[in-house]
């Protein structure tokens, strides 16, 4: 077997792991107020960009003011992913998305 078929394996079978590991805590702490609701995700993406081996790399600072909006052009899986993992973000989504599996009201 090629090493590029193991590490994508392995890297499925990790994101996997870590997902379902991860998802009950979620959708328990989205039920509270607690801050750690928004954290969580942050912790889940800063380990993802690890194991997916993405170099993050971050240029100034974000300002502490609030609120924050930040807008970016949507350009591929990543744009959650990295902007996530290096601060807490709640994202806005098209109406579309509403009616996918596992997002839907």
């Amino acid at each position: 077997m090629e090493l590029e078929t193991v590490r994508a394996i392995a890297v499925l079978t990790i994101t996997m792991i870590l997902t379902v590991l991860f998802m009950p805590f979620q959708l328990l702490l989205n039920q509270t107020s607690l801050s750690l609701k928004r954290k969580l995700p942050q912790i889940w993406h800063s380990i993802m960009v690890r194991v997916i081996g993405i170099d993050v790399n971050v240029e100034g600072s974000m300002t502490r003011e609030r609120p924050l909006l930040i807008v970016s052009n949507h350009v591929s899986w990543l744009d959650i992913i990295v902007p996530s993992s290096v601060a807490p973000a709640c994202f806005i989504v098209k109406r579309e998305v509403e009616g996918w599996p596992g997002r839907g009201r």
